[in-house]
């Protein structure tokens, strides 16, 4: 889920397993790889830029090439120090992401966070065209194990996602937005999107009538938030994948 709060862990048991068996070389091709979209980096944090296809996390049934991974062999080739995840995207979200370099940084963020005072913004190309130019989708949220489907149910998880249409293609019968989610619960922007009638363009799982049948359109677009020193940070990273539909019809 984009922007889902998770608890503190430098690595998953699985992610340390495979790191102890890859050749040194893969290693640093690993760690040349997770340098390549380090965006802010410092001694407390680093914000990068997480591709399509990425997990954040490794698991039973994820690939092999997740953040966990990667950053792991940054960590250990160029003597940084372990990042810490303290928030998800999807593994076909792309955009900025925050990882803490200590523990103090680590439940600071973290505390901000779950106190709603990180300021989220995702572009997204979706399938439709909403009736009012901004407005709020509240759902009540449950995941089902079956299928790992989101689906609104009456005694789930409270949600909520502001929005606001950036620009509409009435030719075309899509439409850029902005999603603000409040919260952060597993697929929120996906599934809101979806049961407002507007589905996000490649979402394989929630989007049952686009034409476009490409990657993921959501986007980790901007990130504001105070350090605890007081320094404000502003980051913005325009997707490279929205950017290429609508150049594909000449938009």
């Amino acid at each position: 889920m984009p922007g889902e709060i998770i608890s503190l862990t430098l690595f998953t048991s699985s992610s340390k397993n495979i790191a102890n068996k890859i050749p040194l070389f893969k290693k640093k091709l690993f760690a040349e790889r997770f340098l390549s979209i380090i965006l802010v980096e410092n001694n407390d944090f680093l914000v990068i830029s997480k591709p399509t296809k990425f997990s954040v996390q490794g698991g039973s049934f994820q690939d092999v090439y997740n953040l966990d991974l990667l950053s792991q062999s940054w960590s250990e080739i160029f003597n940084k120090p372990r990042p810490l995840i303290v928030h998800r995207l999807d593994k076909n979200t792309t955009g900025l992401l925050l990882m803490a370099l200590n523990r103090k940084m680590a439940q600071y963020l973290s505390t901000l966070l779950c106190n709603h005072l990180v300021h989220k913004e995702y572009l997204s190309l979706v399938s439709g065209i909403p009736k009012d130019p901004f407005g709020i989708m509240d759902y009540v949220l449950s995941k089902y194990k079956v299928n790992k489907k989101v689906e609104v149910i009456c005694d789930g998880l409270k949600s909520r996602t502001y929005y606001r249409v950036l620009k509409f293609f009435k030719e075309y019968n899509f439409s850029l937005l902005s999603l603000f989610p409040y919260n952060g619960r597993t697929h929120q922007l996906r599934v809101h999107c979806s049961i407002s009638g507007f589905p996000i363009i490649g979402d394989v799982k929630y989007d049952y009538i686009s034409f476009v049948k490409r990657d993921l359109h959501l986007h980790s677009y901007r990130l504001v938030f105070k350090d605890y020193y007081g320094n404000v940070y502003d980051i913005s990273s325009f997707p490279s994948i929205i950017s290429l539909t609508l150049e594909s019809f000449n938009i």
